[in-house]
């Protein structure tokens, strides 16, 4: 089963339980995501020479989007609502990922 974190499948608006528990597991994995990116962050050596902000938000962006539910949530939400700097935005990180994407999977199938 694959619901995103903000779905609401059925006509009742009422989810399953299996349904609620994916969700607050997806939602708990974004909380560790940004909260080991700020650990990273905060502990970084770099960090001494300076408070980088723009790192910081470049670091938990990085790391949210890796996850890929996370990105297709984010990109679904940004074709629906985002204006289109922010669509070309992700469909430049999208088409930066497919390289990634298919070595993973051309590595997974060799093992097969």
């Amino acid at each position: 089963m694959n619901v995103s974190m903000n779905s609401m499948p059925r006509k009742d608006n009422k989810m399953t339980n299996e349904e609620l528990i994916e969700v607050l597991h997806n939602k708990i994995q974004l909380l560790a995501t940004i909260q080991m990116s700020l650990l990273d962050y905060c502990t970084s050596p770099d960090r001494l020479q300076g408070n980088n902000p723009s790192e910081l938000m470049n670091t938990i962006m990085l790391a949210t989007l890796s996850n890929k539910e996370m990105r297709e949530d984010f990109t679904q939400y940004i074709n629906e609502h985002g204006d289109d700097e922010s669509k070309l935005n992700m469909m430049d990180i999208n088409e930066e990922l497919n390289p990634i994407k298919n070595f993973i999977n051309r590595d997974i199938n060799e093992e097969k």
